[in-house]
């Protein structure tokens, strides 16, 4: 079970699912040489579904984490192993079951090799695979396999860690507040425990040349 239903309208967790919620981006386009007068702006975006990426112990002090829950990468429908559960995305998975098929069969053998000794890992580090589900707004999506054109309608989405941005607001832990009557889904305590395990290792997983050194 992905979802937790009936869900806490009470209170805020990591992973909740809140609907129709603006973003602040800064827009710096500027070099060293240039300094940063005039170069830096802000970009709204308004987002149909965002993600709360506090912590729950942590939620609370005016400050949220959030990040927009987006149309998932159209070229994992090419892949048997994804296409048939694309949330297999947020667990550890072995090369052969990240690659698609045919690109892993053109691969030389060295590379097979080399991606083999890897082990299982988390393929897709920056991403978590929301489950589809009635609640969430259907897409289309147009994807190429074996040059035949194909096309389907999905509601799996994701989110990219590298879009997380921060909100602030008097009235978060508020249970008459805006973001709790914005709340429309709940995980599981395991997707939940799933989230936290991937965005954990998403900022901890050290550099290779850190891991040279050490």
């Amino acid at each position: 079970m992905f979802y937790q239903n009936p869900l806490d309208s009470v209170n805020l967790r990591l992973g909740d699912i809140l609907i129709d919620q603006t973003n602040l981006y800064s827009n710096i386009n500027t070099s060293i040489a240039d300094g940063l007068s005039n170069k830096i702006g802000v970009e709204l975006e308004t987002s149909l579904y965002s993600v709360v990426l506090t912590p729950c112990c942590a939620i609370g002090d005016d400050i949220l984490d959030i990040c927009p829950l987006i149309p998932i990468n159209k070229y994992w429908f090419t892949n048997p192993y994804l296409e048939e559960d694309m949330t297999r995305v947020n667990r550890i998975m072995n090369p052969q079951q990240a690659i698609q098929p045919d690109r892993w069969n053109h691969m030389p053998d060295k590379a097979k090799e080399d991606k083999l000794a890897e082990g299982t890992v988390f393929a897709f580090l920056e991403n978590f695979v929301y489950d589809k589900n009635d609640f969430l707004k259907k897409y289309k999506v147009d994807y190429q396999i074996n040059n035949v054109q194909k096309s389907l309608e999905t509601n799996y989405y994701m989110i990219d860690f590298r879009h997380i941005t921060r909100i602030k607001s008097k009235n978060i832990k508020s249970d008459t507040g805006v973001f709790l009557k914005k709340k429309i889904a709940q995980l599981s305590i395991n997707a939940r425990s799933e989230l936290r395990d991937k965005i954990g290792y998403f900022y901890s997983k050290p550099p290779k040349e850190d891991q040279i050194t050490e």
